[in-house]
């Protein structure tokens, strides 16, 4: 049978009277509240209540500003992961520094910024139906462009200076992709960043001829976006090498550990990133005009 009871609450509350509420994970319908207290229905037989109670109540919206500021809460704690300090201090990061000196410097990558058939390729690589960013340019537009005009656009983006774009030029476009159906979550969800696609055929481009050469430094134990060595074909390897182990069929045993990233956008700090590209060969200007770019993306 369903009772009637009376709480006051400890601070105000604003209440969906569509949505149920919970006392102590006992079912409640709201009858009436006037902020401070509240009248509930309690549908579970409850014999006992104690003195201090807890109450819950799930809401569902579908308001877009409403569902805005709840994915921007949850994601703000990976997004702003780095304080101020953080993102220009390598002092708390002493063992990774000593551990990147074990490691020989590569030498310095040569990046061709002016060559207009380097850009022309990165230009053809974007697929037609790549989102428009806030310059408001298609890739089907820009691919139309003639020569002249592409090296206009070489000569405007490639200035001396390790700035970055400028702020007008980074604002991001970030649109909430389901993971699965009735995602009624924010964890539920994946945060798909657009950004200018200026910016995005400037960044193929420079990295594209970095991978070509990592390519051909890094070791074949490293796969997974890098042209060339395939993350399939290397996990058939360690399969193969983990049967003849567990075989006897070979002398050797195997050992290691899994690392589960919780969430894959932010979760590196920037001074380890920016230190390490710049041991790998990487040429300090282009790390930092990249560094400074995406900096103006989290402000």
């Amino acid at each position: 049978m369903a009772e009637l009871c009376t709480l006051r609450l400890q601070e105000p509350m604003d209440f969906d009277y569509t949505q149920p509420v919970f006392v102590d994970d006992h079912a409640a319908t709201i009858v009436q509240s006037d902020g401070q207290q509240v009248e509930l229905m309690l549908h579970d037989e409850i014999h006992h209540l104690n003195p201090q109670v807890t109450i819950q109540q799930q809401r569902e919206t579908s308001q877009p500003s409403e569902v805005a500021d709840q994915l921007t809460l949850y994601w703000r704690t990976f997004w702003n992961r780095d304080s101020p300090e953080q993102q220009h201090d390598l002092g708390c990061w002493t063992e990774f520094e000593s551990l990147k000196q074990q490691l020989p410097r590569a030498q310095e990558i040569t990046v061709a910024l002016n060559d207009l058939q380097d850009w022309k390729l990165a230009l053809a690589q974007i697929p037609s139906t790549t989102a428009r960013g806030c310059c408001g340019w298609a890739p089907d537009e820009l691919k139309a462009l003639p020569d002249s005009c592409i090296r206009d656009l070489i000569q405007a983006m490639n200035h001396d200076s390790t700035c970055g774009f400028p702020p007008w030029l980074m604002k991001a476009r970030v649109v909430a992709v389901a993971k699965h159906h009735k995602a009624n979550t924010a964890s539920a969800t994946r945060p798909i960043t657009v950004l200018s696609l200026l910016y995005r055929l400037w960044s193929k481009m420079v990295t594209r001829q970095i991978l070509k050469v990592w390519t051909q430094r890094m070791p074949a134990s490293i796969s997974g976006f890098l042209p060339g060595p395939s993350a399939h074909g290397l996990i058939y390897e360690m399969q193969l090498q983990l049967e003849a182990t567990n075989h006897s069929y070979s002398d050797s045993h195997w050992g290691g550990l899994t690392l589960d990233i919780i969430k894959c956008f932010n979760t590196l700090p920037q001074p380890p990133l920016v230190s390490i590209l710049i041991h790998l060969g990487v040429p300090r200007p282009l790390v930092l005009t990249w560094m400074s770019s995406i900096q103006k993306v989290i402000s």
